[in-house]
């Protein structure tokens, strides 16, 4: 049984036991409402109460659920925006990596014309002492010494424009302007030494002359067939062909039966010539793992030697 420590109950029940040994039922009944209306009251506080601590419960519950839902958002958030910031940083270092080579692309290019630069000069004041008749000479020289003795047809329609130098009077005009030179004459006037990416490429692809007379070709027999297919009728035969197109001729049914078997037969090869492919096939690999049968037993087990 409950300990009960209450002064008050333990008083009510010592009444109670003395009223029954008494006889008087009616007074203990009267007594008995009373603890049991005072017990269903403190029951139904103790039961609020239990509502209240649930309530304060479940919203902190809540509130801490907010708590971890806004920590994984921005955790999340985090996490793309450094994959981003990775992404960006692997960009940025191999635009940087395309940018120095461009840089030593074009350090090399600087130097090649600057000597090319110096030679012209060079040139120029050669040809200043010489007469008339020596200029077309040293002209020459100048365009093999740039571009080597094997010529080509671009480098040759380079060295026309190059004709100007014989027509000038005034060269120092020539030496002031830079910017012509570099963009008439040096761009395609570059030495063989040059080891830039794709640079002879561009100029000269594989094949373009050829490639070129090839399509010549194709495009003038084209030309004649469709010539001939026009002049091979008269304009009587033309005219029954279009009588024909507009009647044309019934099917008989003999043609239609020729036809169909003619594709059955072809059919039936079709798969005859599958089978045999298919035998040949196993018959190499079954030959083979004979072979291979007949070497291991022929094969005998040599004792090891004991030294």
């Amino acid at each position: 049984m409950l300990e009960i420590n209450q002064p008050i109950l333990k008083q009510k029940i010592q009444m109670e036991t003395f009223r029954r040994q008494t006889g008087k039922v009616q007074v203990e009944t009267n007594e008995k409402e009373i603890l049991r209306q005072d017990l269903k009251e403190r029951i139904e506080k103790l039961k609020e109460k239990a509502k209240e601590d649930r309530k304060s419960f479940e919203e902190g519950i809540q509130t801490l659920k907010k708590k971890l839902l806004q920590k994984i958002s921005n955790v999340e958030d985090s996490n793309e925006k450094r994959s981003k910031l990775v992404k960006k940083s692997q960009k940025l270092k191999i635009e940087k990596n395309c940018l120095n080579y461009k840089l030593e692309y074009l350090k090399k290019k600087k130097k090649l014309l600057q000597q090319q630069n110096q030679v012209i000069q060079e040139k120029i004041q050669e040809i200043m002492f010489c007469d008339d008749t020596s200029i077309q000479m040293n002209s020459e020289n100048f365009y093999k010494s740039i571009v080597g003795s094997k010529s080509t047809p671009k480098f040759d329609r380079a060295f026309l424009s190059m004709t100007d130098l014989n027509e000038r009077t005034d060269f120092t005009e020539l030496t002031e302007d830079s910017d012509y030179v570099t963009n008439t004459h040096l761009s395609i006037l570059s030495p063989r030494t040059f080891d830039g990416p794709d640079y002879y490429s561009k100029l000269f692809p594989k094949n373009s002359l050829q490639n070129h007379k090839t399509k010549k070709k194709n495009i003038k027999y084209r030309l004649k067939k469709n010539r001939k297919k026009k002049n091979a009728y008269s304009e009587h035969e033309a005219e029954v062909r279009k009588k024909k197109k507009k009647h044309p001729k019934k099917k008989l049914k003999s043609e239609s039966r020729s036809k169909k078997k003619i594709q059955n037969k072809t059919k039936q090869y079709h798969k005859s010539f599958k089978i045999k492919k298919y035998k040949k096939k196993n018959k190499f690999w079954s030959n083979r793992l004979k072979r291979k049968k007949n070497q291991m037993a022929t094969k005998v087990e040599t004792p090891k030697s004991n030294n």
